[in-house]
């Protein structure tokens, strides 16, 4: 898994950003079944900006300064992405990222992001993560829900590669390791709008375990999303404070 050295703040990137942080960045593939060494296609995403930060719609591109992308294997071992990515957009702040790669060891793959810049309108820091998991050939196993060490990050409590329409998945969200309680966690399917300020079809509070179960009623790509800002924690060119936020992308089948 991550290296105990990635979780400290200081190993990560500090970069002038040009985007507002209240985007969010996240990452998908293309399948939630491959074959031994065929090729799986993995996406660098930025956007999520409208419906009160509740779609899919995309807004520039996320820079890779300060950037990780990284691939782990059902072994644990992690291949660095960031170097293969190539650039779907035809200027600057079009399209995404994306890369492709071979999975070659059976089993759960997890494919993982995340950023940390100062952005640029303001003496803000934005601290973002997002993953995605999709299964090669693996044999029926009894999922271990495992944290990697984000500084905000959605856990899947059940494996997140055999959901169904009609499913719901139990998540955990973990602020710097920790339960983060009474935080909303939104389950956002591709192509619909939610209700409101909060839609309980598609939302759920976390509870002292921060956890929640967000129910999947149709089969179709779901983007969790969750934030938590921090004025408190400030730094030399980040004096009004840290923004965080995370997300889990996921793929539910139909019935």
């Amino acid at each position: 898994m991550f290296k105990s050295g990635f979780l400290a703040v200081s190993s990560l990137f500090l970069a002038w950003a040009p985007f507002s942080s209240a985007h969010d960045s996240w990452v998908q593939v293309n399948t939630l079944a491959s074959p031994i060494g065929q090729p799986v296609y993995a996406d660098l995403m930025l956007g999520n900006h409208g419906n009160h930060h509740r779609d899919f719609k995309l807004a520039s591109k996320i820079p890779l300064k300060g950037s990780t992308l990284v691939l782990i294997a059902p072994d644990g071992a992690e291949t660095d992405l960031k170097e293969r990515l190539f650039d779907e957009g035809m200027a600057e702040k079009e399209g995404y990222w994306s890369t492709r790669f071979f999975p070659h060891t059976p089993g759960l793959y997890c494919l993982a992001h995340t950023y940390d810049a100062v952005v640029s309108y303001a003496p803000k820091r934005a601290l973002k993560s997002g993953k995605t998991y999709f299964d090669c050939e693996g044999e029926a196993a009894a999922f271990k829900p495992r944290a990697l060490g984000h500084p905000l990050e959605i856990v899947p409590l059940q494996d997140p590669t055999g959901l169904r329409a009609g499913d719901s998945l139990p998540v955990r969200v973990l602020l710097r390791g920790e339960p983060l309680a009474d935080t909303v966690v939104s389950a956002i399917p591709k192509g619909v709008m939610l209700a409101g300020e909060f839609d309980p079809a598609h939302e759920a509070r976390t509870d002292a375990r921060g956890e929640a179960r967000l129910p999947l009623a149709e089969a179709n790509r779901y983007l969790f999303v969750v934030h938590h800002k921090a004025p408190e924690e400030t730094g030399k060119d980040y004096q009004d404070g840290t923004e965080y936020g995370a997300t889990l992308t996921v793929m539910v089948r139909a019935k």
